[in-house]
């Protein structure tokens, strides 16, 4: 089943948005609070967003899903 988010349109109708258009800024989030951590590196953020997604679609990073989603 592939995860949708709830976005808030422009206009204020509640719609649904999927891809990397609605990943991205998500991503970006999770990144940057793991950034804000004491002593925080790319490679250890890197490895707790990998460690944290949950894998969607076949099993491991695939080409509909990547690694999964973040929750």
């Amino acid at each position: 089943m592939r995860r949708q988010c709830h976005d808030v349109k422009s206009w204020g109708d509640l719609g649904r948005e999927s891809g990397t258009s609605i990943a991205a800024p998500r991503i970006s989030a999770a990144a940057a609070c793991l950034a804000a951590k004491p002593n925080a590196s790319p490679k250890n953020i890197y490895q707790a967003l990998q460690q944290q997604a949950n894998d969607l679609g076949e099993v491991g990073k695939d080409a509909v899903f990547g690694h999964g989603v973040i929750d």
